[in-house]
Order: C-alpha cells, then sequence, then structure tokens
C-alpha cells in the first residue's frame, strides 16, 4: 500500500487484481479494475495525480487519481511485474519484472495528449462530432477550423429538408467561432427554401420559384439563390427564368429522344418563353435556337 503525497489517501494493491483508493478515516473511494491478475504493488507520481500499478498479468497499468480512469497500459514485460516506481520529477517510470528487466518508460501525459491530438487534428477538424466528445483535444485554433465543416454539414442537412439539424450545427458552428455572422435558423430556413425554388423552376413553375426565392430572401438577404453557378445570384426572377428555361430544354431534349416531335419542340418554345437566348442542345458547341430544327436532328 501507498500514501498519496498529500498524505490524504491510500492505494492499496491486492490478489482480487484490484487497487482501492481509501481516506485516512478509512472509506472507501473508488476500486480501479482492469488487471487480470494480482496487483503487485502501487505507486502514486510525484505530483499525485496518477498512479501506477505492477500487476502478475505482465503489465503497467497508469490511473488518474482524481477519478479512477484507466489512463494507459504499460505492456511488454514476460512475466509478472514485481515492482513500479516514478522517477522524481515523475516523467520516467521504472518497472521490475521476474522476466529479469528492469524497463523504463517515458510518462508526461499533457505531452501524449498534445501528440495524440495533434496526430487527430485532420480527422477532428473534419468530424466535428468526434471533437465534441474529445473534450481533451479542443483549442480554439481547431474549434474554429472544425466550424466550417459543421456550417458545410449544416448547409448540406439545410439542403436535405433536415432544417432542425441544421439550426443545430449552425448554432454550434458558432459557438466555436464567434466571429461567424449570420442567424442559424435564418440561415437554415433560407437555405431549404432555395431548394424548393430550384425544384419548382425545375418542374417548369416559374412564379412558384419566384415566390421561394423570395422568401428565403426574407430569412436571409445575402442567400445565393443558385449555389451552382460560381457567382452569387441574388434577383429571384432571372434565377427562375433561368433555371426553368434549361428545364424545359431537358423535358424538350428528353421529348425528343423519346420520339416526340410535337411535345420536344412544344418544350423548346417554352424555354424560349423564359430566356429568349436559350441553347436549346448545349450537346452542340454552337448555338441551337430553332425549336423544329433541334427537335428533328435529336429525333434523327
Amino acid at each position: 500500500m501507498e500514501f498519496s503525497p498529500d498524505g490524504k489517501t491510500i492505494a492499496s494493491a491486492s490478489r482480487d487484481n484490484t487497487v482501492k483508493l481509501w481516506s485516512t478515516n478509512g472509506k472507501l473511494l473508488r476500486t480501479l479494475t482492469g488487471h487480470q491478475s494480482s496487483v503487485t504493488q502501487v505507486e502514486f507520481s510525484p505530483d499525485g495525480k496518477t498512479i501506477a500499478s505492477a500487476s502478475r498479468d505482465n503489465t503497467v497499468k497508469l490511473w488518474s487519481a482524481e477519478n479512477g480512469k484507466l489512463l494507459h497500459t504499460l505492456t511488454g514485460h514476460q512475466e509478472p511485474v514485481t515492482q513500479v516506481e516514478f522517477s522524481p520529477d515523475g516523467k520516467t517510470i521504472a518497472s521490475a519484472s521476474r522476466d529479469r528487466t528492469v524497463k523504463l518508460w517515458n510518462w508526461n501525459f499533457d505531452d501524449l495528449i498534445t501528440r495524440g491530438c495533434n496526430n487527430l487534428e485532420g480527422y477532428l477538424i473534419d468530424n466535428p462530432d468526434k471533437l465534441e466528445e474529445l473534450k481533451v483535444c479542443q483549442n480554439q485554433e481547431i474549434l474554429t477550423a472544425a466550424a466550417s465543416t459543421l456550417v458545410k454539414q449544416g448547409e448540406e442537412s439545410a439542403r436535405n429538408n433536415d432544417v432542425e439539424d441544421a439550426v443545430e450545427k449552425f448554432s454550434k458552428a458558432k459557438e466555436w467561432n464567434s466571429k461567424l455572422d449570420f442567424n442559424p435558423e435564418s440561415k437554415a430556413k433560407a437555405i431549404n427554401l432555395v431548394v424548393q425554388g430550384i425544384e419548382a423552376a425545375r418542374e417548369g413553375d416559374f412564379k412558384g420559384a419566384v415566390e421561394k426565392f423570395k422568401q428565403a430572401q426574407q430569412q436571409d438577404n445575402n442567400i445565393d439563390l443558385n449555389p451552382y453557378t460560381g457567382k452569387l445570384d441574388d434577383n429571384p426572377e432571372v434565377v427562375a427564368r433561368e433555371l426553368t428555361a434549361r428545364s424545359f430544354v431537358t423535358q424538350g431534349i428528353e421529348a425528343a429522344r423519346e420520339g416526340d416531335f410535337k411535345g420536344a419542340v412544344d418544350k423548346f418554345r417554352q424555354a424560349q418563353q423564359q430566356d429568349n437566348n436559350i441553347d436549346l442542345n448545349p450537346l452542340t458547341k454552337k448555338l441551337d435556337n430553332n425549336p423544329e430544327a433541334v427537335a428533328r436532328e435529336l429525333i434523327r
């Protein structure tokens, strides 16, 4: 058994495979379980934060003295470990074993955490849910980077009609990066309304598309009404007309390929009503603007 450096806690090793922590008045504080065989010795680190236990299961285990959590298991001995000791600065651990060896182990928990978090940095930025769980790796730099991922995930959720999840992700992103300037609920609704507007335009519903786009702008006046272009599109009528025209062109091409000459011509003309400069056959390099000619060529 061993006293903690401050003399307030006693650690006891036992053949029941456990380490128990006690107060000096005899109250059991917690039981450390995990060894597969008898615990032969127990030792506190000089700062009292870590407990090392040697065992007949050929390992040394390191535990948090504060909460009893298993921090690490040192493996490498081929026979039972009979003795374990911290160096005076607490950065090195020596273990003696019946395999006739003494092993020295580097032990700097803060350094181990830092190195582990650094190795996981890219993964944690791409997976904010894991970063949320692994609070020990959180710092302002990685939180700010992960906030960008949360924004992208929120936008995707909003496009997929999951506004609630989008709001949650946008809110968390703002919590991690206070420089983000948007209202989570308004942003989520605006993106979702844009998607509805695009769907309406693709179905040939010009009026419905314009209405959805205007509703989106009421939620966020900086919303991009057509995220598929490289520029900011903020004119509801222009975007709706362009998308509706393209939709009619697509429908006309499909009708022509099915041998429906009249139906193809009708769709191409509807496209031109929306945009008289629309290319009726984007599969060619020239501008095709003759509905009958394009329909006839596609039917061939």
